[in-house]
């Protein structure tokens, strides 16, 4: 655990459906302190003290390297941390009063200026093509059902976090948008449509993502695109293995019986492209810790 000088920190966590009558997005703000997790084996210590930080009043928001994974499934050793930033207040925010905060804290009504620049790649064609043949080689042998090849980005920003992040959600209005200064000074920016797993009381909802098609000026032209996604074959394919590899994670922490799949293959209009999407649902069984739930969900599949 950290007790830093991170009197700055703050998190967004900005849905652009979120209403007056039903305000979904949260902002936390007062840092108290940072608790921080590299060992996978003192996650249910961590999680005991966050629990009794949640009793003292607090309120925390988890940022969670992706790479924090590997050693939790001990693929891989690793020492990505898993960061549970604690703060005094939160407040429940419409779309309308998130704008008006930003807007505030830039200074000026428009987005300031912001964006990236010198975008580069984080391997070589060579590179690429040796993994996706790795990968095929894989699924050929049956060692996987499912591979997820992903390379970084490097890219130069210019202007702020904060206006880079305002003029990304004017683009791409989405539900799971978070903005969050860290304590150490780094920032997270990230515009995400897609839901990984919520608990509203006794239930468990994950929408996983999988099946893209763009969309297009021409409302006849759109039309076609997204009824060419909701059914072409390889997109369903695609879709409902995530789907199958979501419904086992979720039945790892749920109650006998209650795992179902309300929606299959729900296509869904965004601002550039029509995605598929899928819901499930479990009911979440009495007893389970939020280290339980990060041990069966993540990474998901």
């Amino acid at each position: 655990m950290t007790d830093g000088n991170g009197s700055a920190s703050f998190a967004l966590l900005d849905d652009c459906d979120s209403t007056a009558s039903a305000r979904s997005s949260r902002l936390y703000s007062g840092f108290v302190r940072e608790r921080v997790c590299t060992d996978p084996a003192r996650l249910d210590a961590l999680d005991a003290a966050l629990a009794q930080d949640l009793r003292d009043g607090l309120h925390a928001v988890v940022v969670g390297d992706y790479e924090f994974g590997r050693s939790l499934q001990r693929a891989q050793p690793g020492h990505a941390p898993l960061r549970f930033l604690l703060y005094a207040r939160c407040e429940r925010l419409s779309r309308a009063e998130v704008d008006a905060w930003l807007a505030a804290q830039d200074g000026t009504d428009t987005p300031s200026i912001a964006g990236v620049a010198h975008v580069r790649k984080s391997v070589t064609r060579d590179a690429f093509g040796a993994a996706i043949a790795a990968v095929h080689d894989a699924l050929r042998a049956g060692d996987s059902y499912q591979i997820n090849y992903t390379y970084r980005l490097n890219f130069d920003v210019f202007g702020t976090p904060l206006a880079l992040y305002r003029r990304l959600r004017a683009r791409q209005p989405v539900r799971y948008g978070a903005l969050i200064a860290l304590p150490d000074g780094a920032w997270v920016v990230s515009c995400s449509p897609e839901l990984f797993v919520e608990k509203h009381g006794e239930l468990l909802r994950a929408r996983p993502m999988k099946g893209t098609a763009p969309r297009s000026a021409d409302p006849q032209q759109d039309a076609a695109s997204a009824a060419f996604l909701a059914n072409d074959p390889k997109n369903r394919a695609e879709n409902v293995m995530i789907v199958d590899l979501l419904r086992n994670d979720v039945s790892r922490i749920a109650r006998t019986g209650t795992v179902r799949v309300p929606a299959l293959f729900s296509v869904e209009p965004y601002a550039s492209v029509w995605q598929m999407t899928s819901t499930v649902e479990a009911g979440w069984h009495d007893g389970t810790t939020f280290a339980d739930m990060l041990r069966a969900l993540f990474p998901c599949g």
